[in-house]
């Protein structure tokens, strides 16, 4: 009963210094991936070729993205700033010109499509 009454008092003694401890956190850091496809050959009034899917297929690629944030306020709650950016990249056959008109013809020749999304966040 005696250690019962000693480990009690202790933890009640420490408790009050671990509430007003603040928190170590830096900030954080973000990892992430998805399925993605522009939504460009959904528009209205598009003729054919696709824009989108005739060249690069109608599957979906994969996105990837990573971001850091600095805690600037810790107390009371948590207020970050930072940066994130990704990558999306698709290739496919380019579709062929005659007179000045695009064919759905796929030519020899290879395009690629990339997208680099950035921003500056707050949370």
């Amino acid at each position: 009963m005696r250690r019962l009454a000693l480990v009690a008092s202790l933890a009640l003694a420490v408790a009050p210094a671990a509430v007003r401890a603040q928190s170590p956190i830096w900030g954080s850091f973000e990892l992430g991936a998805g399925r993605y496809r522009p939504d460009i050959d959904a528009q209205p009034g598009l003729g054919q070729p696709l824009p989108f899917g005739d060249i690069f297929g109608t599957g979906r690629g994969w996105a990837f993205r990573a971001g850091i944030s600095k805690a600037i306020l810790k107390s009371p709650g948590s207020l970050e700033v930072g940066f994130r950016t990704g990558y999306f990249r698709e290739s496919g056959k380019s579709l062929e010109i005659v007179n000045g008109q695009i064919t759905d013809t796929k030519s020899g020749d290879t395009t690629t499509f990339n997208i680099i999304p950035t921003s500056l966040t707050l949370t």
